[in-house]
């Protein structure tokens, strides 16, 4: 394995991805954007073009803020060639996939998102923090991140383009992992988001965000927006619920009726 990554708090990376015994093994390539400061895409396009493909590798891009629990060499036997691989990710019935630990940078706020898989997941799109490829399957495709977005969307592009164009699947790693941030929908997202409804106005369907955003040609776009509006209301909600809350309770509720309330994920043993 391979990991890659964009690093401005060298103290953060060093601790999380560098030296994280779950990553024990693997090799490492870290831009200093203190020198001089590019975006994500630009410098994970700067490392594939310097690839050398002749030595097949899996390839991790990684925020510096990202820390993986388990070793991830203990999930490459699930782990297809022909696919391309996230942490956490969605598609338009299931707004998480995935149970991932987030955080602000400190540690501090400590809380969980989305649902846990046991399997490898399809899923439309899987979030920046983590993508996982193949050496093998960017060679064959020269599949590259798109430069004209700068720190939004790009893996979610990137899994896009690759199932347009070769019928490549994104799908979803059942591995613990955290993310020490929770990020910001800034204008500048807004405006990435507007130039990829362009890029794929003529795409095969929508594809939804971790975000809760889709992506795709107008008339899917607006089936797509919808459902994730009325995700928010859910009049069925009431007839079954279950979830589990940022907490790591589980909540089963039947006709608004709570039939089960227990703890089902600790913080501690998640990080043990």
């Amino acid at each position: 394995m391979m990991f890659v990554s964009t690093v401005r708090d060298f103290a953060m990376y060093e601790r999380l991805v560098r030296n994280n015994p779950n990553n024990a093994g693997a090799r490492f390539v870290a831009f200093d954007n203190n020198v001089e400061n590019k975006t994500i895409p630009e410098r994970y396009n700067a490392f594939l073009d310097s690839f050398d493909y002749s030595s097949p590798d899996w390839l991790v891009f990684c925020h510096e803020d990202f820390q993986f629990l388990e070793p991830l060499a203990s999930k490459l036997h699930l782990m297809r060639e022909d696919a391309v691989y996230g942490v956490f990710g969605a598609k338009l019935r299931v707004p998480g996939v995935g149970l991932q630990v987030d955080s602000n940078k400190d540690g501090s706020d400590m809380s969980f998102r989305g649902a846990p898989v046991s399997a490898p997941t399809s899923v439309d799109t899987v979030d920046c923090a983590c993508l996982m490829v193949h050496s093998s399957l960017v060679a064959k495709h020269r599949l590259r991140f798109d430069e004209r977005l700068s720190y939004d969307l790009y893996t979610e592009d990137f899994g896009i383009r690759a199932r347009e164009d070769f019928g490549i699947e994104t799908m979803v790693l059942p591995i613990r992992s955290h993310h020490y941030s929770y990020g910001n929908v800034l204008p500048r997202f807004h405006e990435q988001l507007a130039y990829l409804n362009g890029k794929y106005r003529n795409a095969s369907r929508a594809y939804v965000t971790t975000t809760a955003y889709a992506i795709g040609p107008a008339d899917a776009l607006a089936k797509a927006n919808a459902v994730l509006r009325s995700r928010r209301r859910i009049p069925l909600k009431w007839l079954f619920y279950k979830k589990i809350s940022h907490k790591g309770r589980l909540t089963v509720k039947v006709l608004g009726i709570p039939v089960l309330s227990r703890k089902k994920y600790d913080f501690k043993e998640w990080h043990s």
